[in-house]
C-alpha cells in the first residue's frame, strides 16, 4: 500500500483550505489521510514522483505511506527519492508489525519457534536497514 499526500507552509484558499497554523494543518492532515484504504498492489513510484512534481510547484511537505520491502525500496522508491527531495521535503511513513517484534523475542516453546524467531529478526533487520539509504539519498 502506498498513497501521498503534499502539504504547503502557506493554504490554499478554497474549500478546505482555510485558516493556517497548527491546528489547521493538523486538521487538513487528517481529513487527507482518513480515506486512505490498504490495497495489494504493485505501487508505479515513478507515477506518484511525476504527479507529486506535476501538481506541487511550491515546496511542499511530502508524506509517502509504503511498506518498508526490498522490492518497493530498492526498484522503486530509491531511484525517484532524489527527484522528489530537490524540490520538496519527503518524509516516509511505515507501519511497524506487532507480531514480528513478539516472534523476535518470545521464548521458544516449541520446535518450529527458533525458526520463527529468526524469520522475524531477518524481517526486523532488513526493515531496518532500509532506513539509511532512504537518509542518505533524500
Amino acid at each position: 500500500m502506498t498513497g501521498w499526500t503534499c502539504w504547503r507552509r502557506t493554504p490554499r484558499s478554497g474549500p478546505g483550505w482555510t485558516g493556517s497554523g497548527r491546528p489547521a494543518l493538523l486538521a487538513r492532515l487528517v481529513d487527507a489521510v482518513a480515506p486512505l484504504q490498504p490495497a495489494l498492489a504493485e505501487t508505479d513510484f515513478e507515477l506518484i514522483a511525476a504527479e507529486v512534481l506535476r501538481r506541487e510547484r511550491q515546496r511542499s511537505l511530502v508524506v509517502l505511506f509504503t511498506a518498508l520491502e526490498a522490492g518497493a525500496i530498492g526498484d522503486g522508491l530509491l531511484p525517484v527519492l532524489p527527484r522528489l527531495a530537490t524540490r520538496h521535503r519527503v518524509v516516509l511513513a511505515a507501519a511497524g508489525d506487532p507480531v514480528l517484534n513478539r516472534l523476535a523475542t518470545a521464548t521458544p516453546a516449541g520446535p518450529d519457534d527458533p525458526y520463527a524467531a529468526a524469520s522475524a529478526w531477518r524481517a526486523l533487520a532488513e526493515r531496518t536497514g532500509y532506513a539509511p539509504p532512504c537518509r542518505a539519498t533524500a
